[in-house]
């Protein structure tokens, strides 16, 4: 949530940091879906990687995603 204020901030560069660290916090854990927050880092990283221009990150973070899960249809969000 911190990384998606700071993108509405426009602290683009911010909200990337924050985001790629929940990813690796959601990683270590083994869990990508609180139940108080049912919504992948995954998908909050490519929207922010989109919103400042970095096209090729964004793509691959849905395509992680999409690996990740791929019976979810979350990925197509994206620019798949």
């Amino acid at each position: 949530m911190q990384g998606l204020i700071k993108s509405l901030e426009n602290k683009d560069d911010e909200a990337i940091k924050i985001l790629m660290i929940a990813r690796k916090k959601e990683h270590d854990l083994g869990c990508s879906e609180p139940p108080s927050y049912a919504r992948p880092v995954l998908i909050s990283l490519g929207e922010v990687y989109l919103k400042a221009g970095k096209y090729d990150l964004a793509l691959k973070a849905y395509q992680d995603l999409a690996k990740k899960r791929p019976n979810s249809a979350n990925p197509l969000w994206g620019p798949l």
